[in-house]
């Protein structure tokens, strides 16, 4: 979608990678005027108040906006909608506070997060674990996963 080009028919996504101004508030109207149902805005340094127009006339017409100043959208495997290399993969790491708090109380954020009996850290980490995602329990202990997972310079 540039200043030039029409949105393809039958489309039910499009990436709007368009300088600030004026391209990038016009494309992102044309992909939501054209029945777009996904636009992914991938533009950087979009001023809030564009990034509130573009996103409220989108929703007015039934488009669901990412961005912008995003990279864009990865289904590994199956599609890429942005600026994402191809062949890229992303392990995830995550930290969990609340592994020390005593039994069934809560703590400060943490306990809008896990709360009851069955709903603990330890479950937590065990649900994202099943998943693929490496757990820290620590700040420390997550800073280690994160360098486990980075590539490896000689």
């Amino acid at each position: 979608m540039t200043g030039r080009h029409e949105v393809g028919r039958g489309s039910t996504a499009g990436v709007v990678p368009l300088p600030v101004r004026p391209g990038c508030r016009s494309s992102s109207a044309r992909a939501a005027d054209a029945g777009i149902g996904l636009a992914v805005v991938i533009t950087e340094g979009v001023p809030v108040h564009d990034t509130v127009t573009l996103t409220a006339h989108a929703e007015r017409r039934g488009t669901r906006v990412i961005g912008p100043n995003r990279p864009g959208l990865i289904t590994p495997g199956r599609s890429v909608a942005g600026v994402i290399p191809a062949g890229i993969t992303k392990p995830v790491v995550g930290c969990i506070a609340g592994f020390t708090a005593p039994e069934g109380r809560t703590m400060g954020h943490a306990g809008a997060i896990v709360s009851g009996s069955t709903d603990t850290a330890r479950a937590t980490q065990e649900a994202l674990e099943a998943i693929g995602v490496r757990v820290g329990g620590t700040p420390t202990e997550t800073a280690r996963l994160v360098l486990a997972q980075l590539p490896r310079t000689q």
